[in-house]
């Protein structure tokens, strides 16, 4: 499946640049490495989809990078095939019982290398499916909640689409196509007027979902989301989700109390933006913002251009600057380019006037 993540580990150069340009014409995500154990390195911090690995290599040879993956409970479900020279009977043998999924002759052409590719990769994504239809049915007996459960098995089976900074996510007016998740990176959704004024809504920072309202309204998109940090970000199209819903019915409830909750976020901010002192808009705004990055201790960095926080408080930003100079002065903060530092937490909390 194009898109899919394969480590390649081979000591030989020339067989390895073969297979990893067979498989980018393929439209795979490669990664590769000669030594055994800088590969298990890799596999602990980075998934991947399926590992084609030779017999010779520096550090641990093919047998024991096998019994590696096989070993543990985050690396047994990764697929592997194994490259064997000539017509190995004994090695064949051998890497079959450790757990070797297929096994390819190094004299292979291309097509036997995609067609066992291939398989290796539906096999394991039905395997995946059947595993968290099992996971749903037990929650949905015992009455857990499983809205986000099911979303976030869903993405785990998509491939992330990269986005440059400031480059557009969707632009206000799109047909909605899916609900996003932030994987990586910073992002802002906005809505600006003919004049070029600019109010952002929110900000999304990696782990979080965002596009729940237009999805469950059934409308185009509210908002433009753009990114404010080179971010990856996963779609999970609208397909995929509806197909879901059908299914199981009793999942709307779990996206009825998210359009809840985002209204009644709405509703407080609008009411903060309407009545609050600037002083205590900037407060709370920092602090909230800066909980999406951490716990909120001391110390907190806040990293944001400075005409973006603005536009999310809607002020002005040489108003912004003036009040955040105040703050400086008074302890609260401090500043390190466009980086905010929030040194004394709970007193910028109870910021008034």
């Amino acid at each position: 499946m194009e898109g899919s993540k394969i480590l390649i580990i081979l000591k030989d150069a020339k067989l390895r640049a073969k297979i990893s340009d067979i498989l980018v014409m393929g439209k795979y995500l490669v990664e590769f490495t000669d030594n055994g154990k800088k590969a298990m390195e890799l596999i602990r911090n980075l998934p991947v989809d399926l590992i084609i690995c030779g017999m010779d290599l520096y550090g641990i040879d093919g047998f024991g990078v096998l019994r590696m993956v096989n070993k543990f409970i985050d690396t047994v479900s990764i697929s592997v095939v194994m490259i064997v020279k000539g017509d190995d009977q004994y090695a064949i043998r051998r890497l079959m019982e450790i757990g070797a999924d297929g096994y390819l002759n190094d004299d292979f052409d291309d097509a036997e290398l995609l067609n066992q590719v291939e398989a290796r990769l539906r096999k394991r994504r039905l395997r995946y499916e059947f595993f968290l239809q099992q996971q749903f049915q037990q929650k949905s007996h015992t009455g857990i909640d499983n809205g986000l459960f099911w979303l976030d098995a869903m993405r785990e089976t998509l491939v992330p689409r990269i986005f440059k900074k400031k480059q557009i996510i969707f632009y206000r007016g799109e047909p909605c196509i899916g609900i996003y998740y932030v994987l990586s990176g910073k992002i802002k959704t906005f809505i600006a007027d003919s004049s070029g004024h600019v109010l952002i809504t929110e900000l999304y920072y990696a782990g979080e979902y965002f596009g729940f309202q237009d999805f469950i309204s059934g409308s185009h998109s509210s908002n433009t989301a753009m990114v404010i940090d080179d971010a990856q970000v996963v779609v999970i199209p609208l397909g995929m989700i509806n197909k879901l819903v059908q299914e199981h019915p009793e999942v709307t409830n779990f996206f009825a109390k998210k359009l809840a909750k985002v209204a009644h976020e709405k509703d407080d901010q609008t009411l903060e933006l309407a009545h609050a002192p600037v002083r205590a808009r900037v407060s709370r705004s920092i602090v909230r913002l800066a909980k999406k990055e951490s716990n909120i201790p001391d110390n907190t960095r806040l990293t944001l251009p400075r005409n973006d926080l603005a536009n999310v408080i809607g002020i002005a930003s040489e108003t912004l600057s003036r009040i955040l100079s105040d703050f400086t002065k008074e302890g609260l903060i401090e500043k390190d380019g466009n980086d905010i530092i929030l040194k004394k937490v709970e007193r910028l909390k109870k910021v008034h006037n």
